[in-house]
This record gives structure tokens, sequence and C-alpha cells, in this order.
């Protein structure tokens, strides 16, 4: 893969290089025209504004931006911001190849994949529990109201 591929720059300043997902070959990468568009907020509002990364908004940092880097599970996303502050300054290709090299070195490497995998494991977790909390197809999910008015 070509060190400025565009696929390892995610809209919300992500690098895609350093993810394990996509070193798995379980995400080919976020942009405007990946097939998780639907979920993703970033994305959407990036597709709306006919950009594909919020380093080019002038709203950087927006609150959605900001809520995104602050989640206390994705601590993965934490240097979104600076790194499209980064994009801004020197350009996407410039950005590309200087994560690149960074990303190079093993120590940090092999220390922001250990975090990864912690992060990963506690969101799959969480997302565990809201598919148990989810009511089963078929069945009312039990209310105050419900309960009150004698329903089942």
């Amino acid at each position: 893969m070509n060190a400025t591929d565009k696929r390892l720059a995610a809209p919300c300043g992500l690098y895609c290089g350093i993810c394990g997902m996509f070193d798995r070959g379980q995400c080919s990468g976020c942009s405007v025209q990946a097939p998780h568009v639907q979920g993703c907020d970033i994305i959407k509002c990036a597709a709306a504004r006919h950009i594909d990364t919020c380093a080019l908004c002038p709203e950087l940092p927006c609150s959605l931006l900001i809520q995104f880097t602050v989640d206390p599970i994705l601590r993965t996303h934490l240097p979104c911001i600076e790194n499209l502050r980064r994009q801004k300054n020197i350009g996407r290709e410039a950005w590309l190849e200087e994560q690149a090299r960074y990303w190079t070195n093993d120590v940090i490497r092999k220390r922001w994949l250990s975090m990864f995998s912690e992060v990963e494991r506690a969101w799959l977790e969480e997302k565990r529990q809201r598919e148990e909390e989810k009511p089963q197809q078929g069945v009312a999910p039990y209310s105050a109201q419900s309960a009150l008015s004698g329903e089942r």
C-alpha cells in the first residue's frame, strides 16, 4: 500500500495505517464513500459539506469532533483534532508520509496496538451489552406506562 493512500486518512483525523482492524483486513479505511457511512455522524457531516476531511472544515474543531475525541472508551481518538490541524497546515499527502514514518518505530507501534486492543475489547463489550439490552423482536419493551395499564 502506498504511504499516501487517501484511505489511510479518515475524515475525523484518525490514521488508519495504525488501526488493528485495518491491519487485519477487517476494515478498508474510512472515507466519504465507505460502506459504513450510515453509522458515522462525522462521515455523514463531511459528505453533506462535500469535503473528504474535517481538516477542510471552517468549523474545526466542532462539537461533534470534540465529543468523538474525548470518548472515555475510544481513547484511540484522542489525537484526531491535532492530526486534522496538522493536515490543514502541511496537506494530507505530507501528513500521510509523516504518519507512515512515525509509525515505523516498533516501540511506539507496539504501545499503540496494545492500547488499541484494550479499546477494542472495551468497545466490543459495550456493544454486546447494548445488544443484550435491546428488546427482543416481537416483544414490546416493558415500560412504566404498560405496567400501570396492566399491559404485557
